[in-house]
């Protein structure tokens, strides 16, 4: 009896191993439209380090002396934010004014840990993607903050630039063609009046009127987002076969996974899509322009920023499209 269980054993072993090992059926990679792929590996990252956390000073200030009414930190961008790449450190100061104030002493604090963490010092130490705040605060309780940001991948900024510039030329010429049909009747006899005058306008002025109708591509916040999510997608091989070309307009998986963490939701609704082959740019904006949904949303006047994450892996491209329409 034991020899049959034995032999019983033995034999489900050698299934399971069949089933986990063998067969075209899982190899670990897939097949999307002919093309192989199989998910990215994420590169080790290698941490910097910095000093101890602050400790809240006491206030020991006695009648007479000078006390601090205000500090600022300096270290960070004009609009207060720093951007950092995961392991990556920056060094932040403290300003206090009036100058020399009996006690110097600052509190350091992050908002979030787990993304970012800050010494006594002041300096600042990114751990993980997102957004956190840096906080330095006085003896008396005056305060300063700054925005910090942290990005695991930059992003490939030559394709994703040209992806932006066939959408915004598509979509600037479409919505002058728009503004041009609704223009009244008078205004066009106008223009038949001063044909042989605008003949001579350069043609600068013409594309000063179609960047009006362009997206803003200025939210630092924003393109590190996108740029974040693509490289995830790619890393978690989600980008499969088991999705649509397009993720669709408004997704709540969309809100939460590409822009909150960056405290982007704050601007409202949002437009996605995302894509990834052997594909070149013009060939994304093309299929972009020849969805339905996705071009009704290119040519929406509301919409005014745009993002594009590019993460190219040898012959896949990976694209990730967001739009954002603000408050």
């Amino acid at each position: 009896m034991k020899k049959i269980i034995a032999l019983l054993c033995i034999l489900a072993m050698v299934a399971c191993a069949f089933v986990s090992c063998g067969g075209d059926d899982n190899t670990g990679t897939e097949s999307f439209k002919g093309t192989e792929y199989e998910p990215i590996k994420r590169e080790e990252i290698v941490y910097e380090k910095i000093g101890e956390p602050s400790v809240k000073p006491e206030n020991t200030y006695k009648s007479g002396d000078i006390k601090e009414i205000g500090v600022s930190i300096e270290g960070a961008d004009e609009d207060g934010t720093l951007v950092l790449k995961v392991g990556k450190k920056a060094s932040l100061k403290s300003k206090l004014f009036p100058e020399n104030p009996a006690i110097t002493a600052v509190y350091w604090e992050s908002s979030n840990e787990k993304i970012v963490k800050v010494d006594k010092d002041g300096n600042v130490l990114a751990l993980a993607p997102g957004c956190a705040t840096i906080a330095c605060t006085t003896v008396l309780g005056f305060s300063d903050t700054v925005k910090v940001l942290v990005y695991e991948y930059e992003g490939n900024d030559e394709l994703a630039n040209e992806l932006i510039t066939l959408l915004n030329d598509a979509r600037a010429k479409e919505l002058s063609k728009a503004t041009d049909a609704e223009a009244p009747s008078e205004e066009a006899a106008s223009e038949d009046a001063t044909a042989d005058v605008s003949a001579d306008a350069s043609t600068d002025e013409t594309t000063d009127s179609l960047d009006q109708y362009k997206l803003k591509t200025d939210d630092v916040m924003l393109k590190y987002a996108v740029n974040q999510r693509v490289y995830e997608e790619a890393c978690e091989g989600t980008m499969d076969s088991t999705r649509p070309d397009f993720y669709g307009i408004g997704k709540d998986r969309q809100h939460t996974t590409v822009l909150t963490d960056y405290e982007i939701h704050s601007r409202g609704s949002t437009c996605l899509n995302g894509i990834w082959g052997e594909y070149t740019a013009e060939q994304v904006a093309e299929i972009l322009l020849s969805s339905e949904d996705s071009k009704k949303a290119i040519m929406n006047k509301n919409y005014e920023y745009i993002g594009v994450g590019c993460y190219k892996n040898g012959e896949i491209t990976y694209w990730l499209v967001t739009m954002i329409i603000p408050f």
